[in-house]
């Protein structure tokens, strides 16, 4: 993960420039003017550095400032330099260990999904305030794609923590989940088991016990009701660490612990995860010790731990569903089409037509593809290369849904059941999570496409504030939806499947299905280098072109679906009118922390200027004066050191 500023950066490179003119030739005049603005860094670090970092250095932090204040004597300067150049290296130095100390607290939050730095004290993640265990609980749930499992899936928790309580609300909106608050104050041990055994048999596929829980674990008829009440495949979670009870220093604790673990094996397998179950990536990013294990019971024994949930597959459905068209365009990839076909081809849902072309192709892409042609049901090989084709298979195709295909990618043998299941109950548009996929088939981590559900104006919302997380080759829609004729951004270079996704929006529902079940083929370089690589070019055309386009989408929005998406942006919450809410998207464009957005602001009001003028003025008191100002800030002379992209694009 790439690490953030700590805001220390500007400061360190300070000092490195006074140690590089000590040890030089130098005027002491010149010294003692950089030595008189110390005292003032020094207050900036004490704002930005951690209080339980802080407090190590805040006594030589104080006698340093004490130090150099002296040094405004020039005797006392001249007579103390070496003195004052040790310092300053000792001061620098120290500012380096401040900042690889708060550069190892950085992490990705498994619980809020969030970068975050963890709590340097007690390991705790300083916006939702989880513990290293609350993580290690949340990374297995991850871990099992619990997020993606469906109503049919039971979980319960014991003794709920408020971490893990929200994480399974927020991430996992369609499970069956219940909370059994035991063990409170005023609750005897007597009642807490008999909300157990009002509990049907087998009825949970995955218990979490909180430390508080634990505790009662020895205690006659709750583990039994534990496994009475938990499925045969099912998993009980325990979210602490049962060696730090059984090494406990009180012998009550380590006796009680004894007890349990005994209790526990003869009942249950018992599994430690760690590190290898989990990987060292992910540990590192949840604030985790290498040391840490995750307790996992379960009533048989997994020689290949459970690899998690998934939709329960619809049988009759893979067999009677409705006509799905699969369409694949390809040119030149000859190194990856027939893992692509065959990926099609070796899908669960089975009534399927493939349809395919090859745009004139210089490799040997169409000798493989017609290898394959007994399963298409049609194909065409073009002569000439003219891109697009995408449009002509959609025509092409028959099938109340159309799924598209590249030739370059990946797919999960049962992604088009599971999707398909979802539409048919649901409507609208499905998407899947996807890796990005590297020419040595290594996947190249979450990647950007591993986002929770969001309703239509959250999403917008969210693409507004973001960037693109929808992997268009996950996609299956209805074919009339597909053929519509996509409005904004067909024309840009980089990003007409973001704006296809923001006109779907402004009119369907759009559901992520939370699994990988895509995976996206990215080169780099060589003949197959594709368009969608993250390269330095590609990420500054996608901003430039972003900024002029979403000013169009947002100039076509309806009044209301603008309100609904937008509102809690606006700088009058109360903005009703046509002309306010004309106003509010000028705002909007302009208040945006992305560059493009801002000059886009400037071409709406010169395109809007004489509708909104008087609006702005008594609604807003934003006269001429303001926006001459803001041009000049925000406007195109921002762009002027990438003036050679611009003329080239």
């Amino acid at each position: 993960m790439k690490k953030r500023d700590t805001g220390l950066e500007g400061i360190i490179e300070y000092f490195g420039k006074v140690k590089t003119e000590f040890e030089g030739e130098f005027e002491l005049d010149s010294i003692a003017v950089k030595l008189e603005g110390i005292p003032t860094l020094i207050a900036a670090v004490k704002k930005l550095v951690f209080p339980e970092i802080l407090e190590d250095y805040l006594e030589y932090f104080d006698f340093i400032v004490g130090f150099f204040d002296s040094c405004k004597n020039e005797t006392f300067l001249k007579e103390n330099i070496q003195d004052v150049y040790d310092s300053v290296n000792l001061l620098a130095s120290g500012l380096e260990e401040i900042k690889e100390r708060i550069e190892g607290l950085q992490g990705f939050c498994p619980c809020c999904g969030k970068e975050v730095y963890y709590s340097a004290k007690d390991g705790q993640c300083k916006n939702c305030t989880s513990s290293r265990r609350d993580r290690l609980v949340s990374l297995f749930l991850k871990k099992i794609s619990l997020s993606t499992a469906t109503e049919e899936t039971s979980v319960l928790q014991i003794a709920p923590t408020p971490v893990i309580d929200a994480y399974i609300n927020l991430w996992c909106p369609l499970i069956k989940y219940e909370s059994l608050n035991a063990f409170q104050t005023d609750l005897t041990f007597k009642e807490d088991t008999e909300k157990l055994k009002q509990k049907e048999d087998k009825s949970y596929d995955l218990i979490i016990l909180s430390k508080l829980a634990i505790d009662k674990l020895s205690e006659g008829g709750f583990l039994e009701n534990l496994k009475r009440i938990l499925k045969d495949d099912g998993e009980i979670v325990i979210l602490a660490e049962l060696g730090d009870l059984e090494d406990s220093d009180n012998s009550e604790i380590s006796s009680i612990s004894e007890k349990i673990i005994a209790s526990l094996n003869a009942n249950f397998y018992l599994t430690e995860l760690g590190i290898e179950y989990f990987g060292q990536e992910d540990f590192e990013k949840s604030g985790l010790a290498c040391s840490s294990l995750l307790t996992v019971l379960t009533k048989t024994k997994l020689e290949d731990f459970y690899k998690g949930f998934r939709p329960v597959i619809n049988k009759d459905l893979i067999e009677n569903g409705p006509l799905v068209s699969v369409i694949m365009p390809a040119y030149n990839h000859e190194k990856y089409v027939r893992r692509a076909i065959e990926c099609v081809i070796n899908q669960s849902y089975k009534n399927i037509e493939f349809i395919v072309c090859d745009d004139a192709s210089t490799d040997k892409t169409p000798e493989i593809m017609k290898e394959y042609s007994k399963y298409y049901k049609k194909e065409f090989y073009f002569t000439e290369n003219l891109r697009g084709r995408i449009p002509f298979l959609a025509k092409e195709a028959s099938g109340k849904y159309i799924a598209l295909m590249h030739s370059d990618d990946v797919w999960d043998k049962d992604k088009l059941a599971i999707q398909i299941d979802y539409l048919e109950k649901n409507g609208g548009i499905s998407l899947t999570w996807a890796y990005y996929l590297r020419d040595d088939g290594e996947t190249t981590g979450d990647a950007v496409f591993f986002e929770k559900n969001r309703s239509r104006t959250q999403w917008l919302k969210y693409l507004w504030e973001n960037s693109n997380c929808f992997c268009n080759p996950s996609s299956v829609m209805k074919r009339e939806i597909f053929l519509e004729e996509q409005k904004h951004g067909l024309a840009c270079r980089q990003l007409p499947d973001f704006f296809k996704w923001v006109d779907y929006l402004c009119k369907y529902d759009l559901h992520l299905i939370c699994l990988p079940l895509t995976y996206l083929g990215v080169h780099y370089t060589g003949d197959n280098k594709n368009e969608s690589a993250p390269t330095d070019d590609n990420i500054y055309r996608t901003s430039v072109e972003e900024g002029f386009v979403w000013m169009q989408v947002l100039e076509d929005m309806e009044d209301t679906l603008f309100v609904a998406a937008f509102k809690d942006l606006f700088r009058r919450k109360e903005a009703t009118s046509r002309e306010e809410l004309m106003c509010e998207r000028y705002f909007l464009l302009l208040d945006s922390e992305k560059t493009a957005q801002q000059t886009s602001a400037i071409f709406y009001m010169h395109r809007h200027y004489s509708e909104i003028i008087d609006c702005l003025k008594e609604k807003y008191n934003y006269i001429k004066a303001d926006f001459m100002q803001d041009e000049l800030k925000k406007g195109f002379m921002q762009f002027l050191d990438k003036k050679d992209t611009i003329v080239k694009k």
